[in-house]
């Protein structure tokens, strides 16, 4: 038995193996997992960087499939690098202050994080078809940079992206008070006074770029996005009319717009943020509230935190806002009707009297932290139609003693039931591949646990601080074990 323990040891830390630095020439890098790892920093004096896709480290070779923030950050005197097609990201400032001349952003890269490439001294940019996202300052303060492609690919932009560039600082390329970057309007004139009309065509604004602007009306065409706080402190504006093309709106896109009295949501809404309607005159209109809740067209924007009792959403409501019932205290209980088809972020977050949900067969997700501190939570039955649970889903849901979890769910979130110190026993189908980080972390009544063999991966932590957890059977089919993913004492049996 004991030669068993120390193999079973063994395995798990040379699971653990990534994570580890070590150093090449003048870059370092970090084992991300056993193939992969990301480039984490870099020698001050680094004048140029050839980055290979692929880094052989102590008889093994790893891809390389990230650049990290702040990577050469401090890198001031670096004027070319060249990134592999293996890289998938490149973290917030990674390039920031760097002296680079020209840069290629390969194929492979799908998301520009925030300052990436800021005060660089390239004259020209090529974003690639494959980067969906950039991030806030990804460009600001590239004096030379004034030349910019930015494809359909990208959904969204983070704001003052392209700000004091000379593409930017450039009187001629602003039209009516507006910079445009092909189809993406990229900045708005806060000094503009009047009806505007966002150009025809328009694929995507920047986040931010009508915030506090003085305009009173708004026409997009085919966004498909509004982002956070995109039209905010908009005092002009008294009605919006969102296009077919919308698929989401931000948290607190209209907040503040206090002459705000009509708003249209087309059925293309999936998700709407918390306190996107905020401070509007809608919003603080009593009349426009019925038992205690705000609607707009088919979409529950709000519930009065006074609540009390038990809740019944609307028949025909299609869209649960982000956080829409977050600090009704004395909310005990609510029917949700099967038009619903997601459980949104935090809706729920902070009920602790609430004890009871009813579940549609409609509902196919249930978001990060939507019942997030529901302490008196004892009950729920999760329906089949439910493919994933977000993470820290049930964080805290202190009361609860049992959870089925359907063969429908493919993935359990980050920390997704974590401290449901009551959580006696859980059943996990066969259909669940990954175990997230923390997943069940600190369910100290937990006795016992069967993983099934469609598990390929249990993250870190993901039973840590389970105290009575003396035994887990673990399948084959688990190649991936975290650190600390089981209490030390806990016995892992593998078949």
């Amino acid at each position: 038995m004991k030669k068993l323990g120390i193999l079973v040891l063994a395995c798990i830390t040379a699971l653990n193996l990534w994570a580890e630095e070590f150093k090449i020439g003048k870059l370092t890098f970090e084992i991300a997992t056993p193939t992969t790892v990301g480039l984490i920093d870099a020698d001050g004096d680094i004048t140029k960087a050839f980055l290979s896709e692929t880094i052989d480290y102590q008889g093994k070779t790893y891809t390389l499939t990230e650049i990290r923030g702040w990577a050469f950050s401090e890198c001031s005197s670096l004027t070319s690098v060249t990134i592999p097609n293996s890289v998938t990201s490149i973290g917030e400032y990674a390039f920031g202050g760097c002296a680079l001349k020209s840069i290629t952003i390969p194929n492979s890269v799908t998301e520009i994080g925030w300052g990436a490439f800021a005060y660089c001294e390239f004259t020209s940019v090529t974003i690639p078809n494959s980067v969906t996202s950039i991030g806030d300052y990804a460009f600001y303060g590239c004096y030379a940079l004034k030349w910019i492609t930015i494809p359909n690919s990208v959904t969204s932009i983070g704001c003052r992206a392209f700000e004091d560039t000379e593409f930017y600082n450039d009187p001629s390329n602003w039209e009516n008070g507006a910079l445009y970057i092909n189809n993406c309007l990229i900045a708005f004139n806060k000094n503009y006074v009047g009806n505007y009309t966002i150009k025809e065509n328009t694929h995507l604004i920047s986040d931010w770029v009508f915030s506090n602007s003085p305009v009173s009306i708004l026409n997009p065409y085919i966004l498909t996005d509004i982002e956070m706080w995109e039209f905010s402190g908009c005092e002009s504006l008294t009605s919006v009319t969102i296009p077919n093309s919308v698929t989401s709106i931000g948290d607190c896109a209209f907040a503040g717009c206090s002459s705000l009295t009509s708003v249209t949501i087309p059925n293309s809404v999936k998700e709407i943020g918390a306190s996107a309607f905020e401070g509007t005159a809608l919003y603080e209109n009593p009349s426009n509230w019925e038992n205690g809740a705000l609607y707009i067209n088919d979409c529950l924007i709000k519930v009065d935190n006074g609540f009390a009792g038990h809740f019944r959403i609307k028949e025909n409501t299609r869209v649960i806002a982000i956080y829409a019932f977050e600090g009704c205290s004395a909310l005990t209980s609510v029917t949700i009707p099967n038009s619903v088809t997601r459980i949104g972020e935090g809706a729920f977050g902070g009920c602790y009297s609430l004890t009871s949900v009813t579940i549609p067969n409609s509902v196919t997700s249930i978001g990060y932290r939507a019942f997030y501190g529901c302490s008196s939570l004892n009950s729920f039955t999760i329906p089949n139609s439910v493919t994933s649970i977000g993470v820290e889903a049930f964080t805290y849901c202190c009361a609860l003693t049992s959870i089925t979890i359907p063969n429908s769910v493919t993935s359990i979130g980050k920390e997704a039931f974590s401290y449901c110190r009551a959580l006696a026993s859980i059943t996990i189908p066969n259909s669940v591949t990954r175990i997230g980080e923390g997943a069940f972390e600190g369910c100290s009544a937990l006795t016992s646990i069967t993983i099934p063999n469609s598990v390929t991966s249990i993250g870190d932590e993901a039973f840590g601080g389970c105290s009575a957890l003396t035994s887990v059977t673990i399948p084959n089919s688990v190649k991936e074990i975290g650190e600390e993913a089981f209490p030390s004492h806990t016995k892992i049996i593998r078949q």
